[in-house]
Parts: structure tokens; sequence; C-alpha cells
């Protein structure tokens, strides 16, 4: 498989357009709260779980802070990282200072051979502006090895849609059971799903609905956020992860799956 990013990049989106605020995750994900909280949840549903022997491929991997930490995880293993983004595959060239393997593709189209991947991460990716669910998922089975693992998160319910969504990319939100059919539809076995970022659930909607409403129209501003606080919010997140050792959350602003394809029939 081919690792290096496409020379030739789609343009950098501006205000107004989906995914504007893109550039500014980029440059926030090693510090920001929910950036570094959700990264320790992904990592607390990993936890325990055997992967079969092979590579590990993030799609949707944005500056590469979650890769650089897999690395960490499993130093035994090839991990490699794909974005349509090239800002996102600048920026995660520099992080994990090339160790890693990165490529621009697409990721209904990804350029792998089929069963070349023991498990795939795609955190906020399936739920983008311009996916098709069902053949993103697709192709991610067609990617993955029998036995191989699929961890997703989206993020959820449809009634929060708005312009943070416009800001970041999000095309669509789903429920648990919404996400729960496209996964069995697609032939994936689900092994766990869980709602996150709970704690902060009430508050999060407020602003949603705040901005959806028009009471509320700088995304930016609510993305910033003074030092003992950010401090604060992730001490939140944290605590959320020590309780996903062992219990499921009911409700959230992102949803969390993780799946197994089948072994084939002999």
């Amino acid at each position: 498989m081919s690792l290096a990013p496409d020379a030739s990049s789609p343009p950098v989106q501006v205000h107004g357009s989906a995914g504007y605020l893109l550039p500014t995750l980029y440059q926030a994900t090693a510090s920001h709260w929910w950036t570094a909280g959700m990264r320790r949840i992904s990592h607390t549903l990993l936890d325990g779980v055997a992967l079969p022997a092979g590579p590990l491929l993030e799609i949707g991997c944005g500056a590469g802070a979650f890769m650089a930490e897999l690395q960490e995880r499993y130093p035994e293993r090839l991990i490699a990282g794909s974005d349509l983004h090239p800002l996102a595959l600048e920026r995660a060239s520099l992080l994990t200072q090339s160790r890693l393997g990165l490529m621009r593709a697409d990721l209904h189209h990804l350029p792998l051979s089929p069963a070349s991947c023991a498990a795939i991460v795609a955190l906020d990716v399936y739920d983008q502006h311009g996916v098709d669910l069902r053949d993103g998922l697709a192709e991610s089975m067609r990617v993955l090895r029998s036995g191989g693992l699929l961890l997703l998160r989206v993020s959820a319910f449809s009634w929060l849609q708005g312009p943070h969504d416009l800001a970041f990319g999000t095309g669509q939100r789903f429920s648990a059971q919404a996400l729960r059919q496209a996964l069995s539809a697609a032939g994936l076995q689900i092994l766990r799903m869980t709602y996150a970022n709970s704690l902060l659930f009430g508050p999060g909607a407020a602003v949603r609905l705040l901005q959806k409403l028009g009471l509320m129209t700088d995304v930016v501003q609510g993305f910033e956020t003074a030092a003992p606080l950010n401090q604060f919010f992730r001490a939140i997140l944290a605590a959320e992860a020590r309780w996903l050792q062992q219990h499921d959350l009911p409700a959230g602003l992102s949803l969390y799956a993780l799946a197994v394809k089948p072994d084939a029939d002999p």
C-alpha cells in the first residue's frame, strides 16, 4: 500500500463552509480538554481487547495525536493513518516525526488490499459531511481481516444538529439504534456501544440549541477555553473514562461502538 500523501489537495475550508474550524482543531489537538479527554476514553474502550496480527489504521487521523499514542501502545505494529485534509496530514507528519504511515485517502476508497488491517479506528469520521455511512462501513469491512476490530465514534442525536456541526464538518448525528442497525447491516458484530461526553451533556446540548436558535453565534469563542476550565473539563472526561472501564453511559454528545468482523465461514 502507498503511504505517501497525494500532492494534490482540496482547498482549505473558509468560514461558513463545512469544516471551517478543523484547522483550529488540528492546532489544539494535543492540549484542548475535549480532544485529550476523548482520546483517553478511546483508549479505555480498547483496554483488554485482543487484536489479530497486522497493522492498525486510523481513518480521519487529523493532526495525528491519537496515532502517536497508538504507536506507543502498540510499538510492534505498523500504525497507518489517512485523511483528506492536507493540513491534517502536514501536522500529523510533524507530530509523528515520520515514524508512521500517512496517506491522503477517501474513506469510501481506501488504497489498501482486502483483509490487510487488524483494526480500524475512526473517530468522528463516519458522521462527516459528504460521508455515506453504508459505503464507508462496507469499505472498512473490505480492508479488515477476519476477527479485525472497528472502533468508531460519531456525534449523537440528530436534534442537536446545528452551527457547531457545520463548523467541524459534521454532516449527521446518530442515535444508538440507528448506528446499531447500520453496523449490523454491514455484517459487523457489535461488542460494545456506549455514549460518551455525558457529564457535560446538559450544558453542551444547551449551547448547541442556543446556537441553533441564533442566540449564540460564535462557535469559535465556544471552542476557546481558559486554562483552569480546560483542566476541569479534562478531569470530567477522565472520570468518564474510569467509569467506562466497567460500565456504559446512556446518553452523551458522542456515541462509540466497538465491533468485530466475524471470522469467515470454513
